[in-house]
C-alpha cells in the first residue's frame, strides 16, 4: 500500500501497542473461560486473545495479561497446574450474540472468590471430565485440562501470559453439528471483539470456492 510507514514498536508504549493489536488483529473470537480455585469458587472471564492450536492432539489457548500491578489474573491463578496452586483446568463457551452483554460485564475486576456468573446472570454448570464451569448459555463449550502455560513477562504489569488446554470434551446444543461435526454459523451466531469496545457479529457470510489448478 502506497504512503504506509514503518513503526520501530519499542518506541511505543504498551497501552499503544496494545490499542494498536486490537485494531488491527481483528475479527478476534471471544473465549468465555470458566475455571474454579482450589477452595470451589467459580470465576468467569472473557478473553478476546483466543484461538484453537490444533486438533491432533487437540489444543487451545488463550492469553490473559497479568493485571497492572503484575499478578496474575484470576482465571490465570486458578487455571494453573495443581502444582502451582491451581486446579489444572479451564472451560471455554462460545460468545454468541444473545450472551454478548453478560460476556462483556464478566469482564468487571471482582473480588477473588467472587462468582461472576452470579454476577451477571450466567448459568455455571460444572463439566463432566473437570471441576471447571462451563456457560449453559452458550451453544458450544470445551473442558480443557491445562496443558502448558507460559509467562513472557512475570510481575509486569500487563505481561503476556499463553495458557494451553488440552480439550477432553465438547458440549454442543442441539442441531448445532452435523454427523461430521460441521457447524451451523447462523446457529452458533458467535461475535466477534474488534478494536476498543467495538464487537460484530457473523452473520454475513460467503463462500469463496479454492482455486483449482487444471489438469490436462
Amino acid at each position: 500500500m502506497s504512503g504506509s510507514v514503518c513503526i520501530d514498536v519499542s518506541t511505543l508504549s504498551q497501552r499503544i501497542r496494545y490499542n494498536l493489536m486490537i485494531g488491527a488483529i481483528v475479527p478476534r473470537p471471544i473465549a468465555v473461560v470458566g475455571t474454579v480455585s482450589a477452595s470451589g469458587a467459580h470465576n468467569l472471564a472473557p478473553f478476546s486473545f483466543f484461538n484453537g492450536v490444533g486438533s491432533e492432539p487437540m489444543l487451545i489457548s488463550f492469553c490473559p495479561a497479568n493485571r497492572v500491578e503484575g499478578t496474575p489474573k484470576d482465571t490465570l491463578r486458578n487455571a494453573l497446574p495443581v502444582n502451582e496452586g491451581g486446579t489444572g483446568c479451564f472451560c471455554v463457551s462460545v460468545a454468541s450474540e444473545s450472551i454478548l452483554r453478560q460476556v462483556v460485564a464478566s469482564g468487571d475486576d471482582l473480588e477473588y472468590g467472587v462468582s461472576e456468573f452470579a454476577a451477571v446472570g450466567l448459568t455455571p454448570i460444572v463439566g463432566t471430565k473437570v471441576l471447571a464451569p462451563r456457560v449453559a448459555e452458550s451453544p458450544i463449550s470445551f473442558e480443557c485440562v491445562t496443558h502448558a502455560v507460559h509467562r513472557f513477562a512475570p510481575g509486569i504489569p500487563a505481561g503476556a501470559n499463553m495458557v494451553i488446554g488440552r480439550v477432553v470434551a465438547v458440549h454442543l446444543a442441539a442441531g448445532i453439528a452435523d454427523q461430521r461435526m460441521h457447524i451451523d454459523a447462523a446457529l452458533l451466531d458467535a461475535v466477534g471483539r474488534m478494536g476498543g469496545h467495538d464487537y460484530c457479529t457473523t452473520r454475513d457470510r460467503f463462500v469463496v470456492a479454492p482455486d483449482r489448478v487444471p489438469t490436462a
